[in-house]
């Protein structure tokens, strides 16, 4: 066992506690599957969901129609003011006005120096969406003949998976390669499964 996990898990035998995690989720996920607590939405919800978390969490009152969705937005953030600076909201969405959302709820809940660090940068995704933004409109206007995908499926993942997915109608040539047979036919005409032995 690593010496980091042992000192972890010493640490955890003279303190036990353990955190909680709430997935509020468009697409159903392995986070999710893996959640404390999971609630589902559809994904044009997702803006409506963080700003309903946000007021639950200024102790404003929360206006979502569904009420096990609605019952799991203030649970969650009785929750995180009950750990206030402890506690952390994060979203994968790429819309910046769910993510100014976000900021707000985790500044609300003391997460700024605490939960989350500055000093340390966090390079996960890299991706820049203006490049796809630019690479869809591209293909709107039928200027690319061939695209090639690895490692992702755009059809799904995107934001606004829809339009990708029209935009890809124009173009003549699409190769995926992927892990995945299902995932990838949605992206592709030409398919290649990657097996690695």
């Amino acid at each position: 066992m690593p010496v980091v996990i042992q000192k972890a898990a010493r640490l955890m035998r003279k303190n036990p506690s353990m955190s909680k995690h709430y997935q509020f989720e468009g697409h159903l996920s392995m986070t999710g599957s893996n959640a404390d607590e999971r609630f589902t939405h559809r994904p044009s919800e997702t803006g409506a969901v963080a700003v309903a978390l946000l007021a639950a969490v200024n102790g404003g009152v929360t206006s979502v129609a569904d009420a096990k969705l609605k019952a799991g937005i203030e649970k969650a953030a009785a929750d995180l003011k009950s750990h206030n600076g402890a506690a952390l909201v994060v979203s994968s969405s790429n819309d910046k006005n769910v993510q100014v959302i976000v900021n707000a709820i985790n500044n609300a809940v003391g997460a700024y120096g605490t939960t989350i660090n500055w000093n340390q940068a966090v390079n996960y995704r890299q991706g820049i969406d203006s490049d796809m933004a630019d690479l869809i409109a591209q293909m709107e206007a039928g200027a690319v003949g061939t695209l090639m995908i690895h490692g992702a499926n755009p059809a799904y993942s995107h934001y606004d998976a829809e339009k990708f997915k029209a935009a890809l109608k124009k173009v003549k040539v699409t190769v995926s390669f992927g892990e995945k047979w299902m995932k990838q036919r949605s992206c592709a005409n030409l398919l290649f499964l990657i097996i690695i032995i």
